[in-house]
């Protein structure tokens, strides 16, 4: 492969991540955002919670800067997000040919990693509670707001798969 067709196929692979990263991450802000309204509270809230799982109870208190902090973390986590479906997508067959199953498993996985893993490793000063309802909801929303437009937009826009590794 020429140093020429190399730099496109890596230019598409970021293009296809950084399409995938902001889709996901955009559409689901933009849901946490409306939720939040719908019960009485602000986006500005929701931005500085997510903030929180940096640097604590501080963020409730930092106006639109920690706003600001909470959306940059947010978008770091679904374009890191996107980039690890990248790399699996270039090297598992299953989820090449299987789009939406793959798509909805990473969205699950994606929802289990934050739950289970992030969350719980958090400075967020509030604990969350996991009715059944909850995490039904929570998993519907990262299967169609985070893995689907990631798994849409690295199939759309990635090079070939890497097949000899």
């Amino acid at each position: 492969m020429s140093s020429t067709s190399e730099s496109k196929t890596g230019s598409r692979s970021v293009l296809a991540a950084v399409l995938g990263g902001v889709s996901a991450g955009a559409l689901d802000i933009s849901y946490a955002a409306g939720r939040s309204a719908l019960n009485g509270r602000s986006a500005l809230g929701v931005l500085q919670s997510v903030g929180s799982g940096l640097i604590g109870s501080a963020a409730f208190e930092g106006g639109i800067l920690t706003a600001v902090f909470g959306l940059v973390c947010h978008f770091f986590i679904t374009l890191t997000g996107s980039a690890v479906f990248l790399l699996a997508y270039r090297r598992v067959a299953f989820l090449r040919e299987h789009f939406w199953l793959g798509a909805a498993a990473f969205g699950v996985l994606f929802y289990a990693f934050m739950h289970g893993l992030v969350v719980p490793l958090s400075a967020i000063p509030f604990k969350f509670t996991y009715s059944p309802s909850t995490v039904a909801q929570g998993l519907a929303v990262h299967v169609l707001l985070v893995g689907l437009p990631i798994a849409f937009c690295v199939r759309k826009f990635s090079s070939r798969p890497v097949t000899d590794a």
